[in-house]
């Protein structure tokens, strides 16, 4: 059985596993229990799940230490990146003002060949319902777009079972 490890058991990193166990043997472990567990960085395919407190860039290189080259990465990372637009952006939109997330993506794209990044929007779903906040028109980001969580399991899921190894995706 192909194994996955995950770094991030929150919100969505939890569930995620779980859905995973009926196909892969998984391992789910916080980004502050990046201890050199060989059997953990070994997996075929490791994803990234956590947010971007808390020493995030040094984390990610710590984790690119640990993996072999040819570990196949996903990357939870955010639309933020294209907060300087105002506009409608896709995958290719050149971005000029490199934030945190957006130095993220790069990092792991050019230490590691085959790294998905996925840029998801606002994450909804259990607890996380759009319509709990009032005043939306208030936000000083403007309008969320927002992804499901089952949704964002299900792309994790069929990704894992392709032949995409690297790219990002909205």
């Amino acid at each position: 059985m192909p194994k996955v490890s995950i770094i991030g058991c929150g919100w969505l990193g939890l569930p995620l596993s779980q859905s995973l166990k009926k196909s892969y043997e998984v391992e789910c472990f916080s980004k502050e229990n990046t201890k050199d567990n060989s059997l953990f960085w070994q997996a075929k395919t490791l994803i990234i799940a956590i947010n971007t407190k808390n020493n995030y860039i040094s984390t990610l290189k710590k984790i690119i230490q640990l993996t072999p080259l040819d570990t196949n990465i996903i990357l939870m990372s955010s639309t933020s990146v294209y907060k300087e637009f105002n506009c409608e952006v896709d995958e290719d939109t050149k971005i000029t003002d490199i934030k945190l997330q957006r130095e993220a993506e790069l990092l792991l794209q050019n230490s590691k060949k085959n790294t998905l990044v996925l840029r998801l929007g606002g994450l909804m779903g259990e607890d996380r319902i759009s319509g709990k906040w009032k005043n939306i028109s208030t936000f000083s980001d403007g309008e969320v777009n927002y992804i499901h969580r089952d949704d964002v399991i299900s792309i994790v899921k069929n990704l894992i079972g392709s032949d995409i190894r690297n790219g990002i995706y909205n």
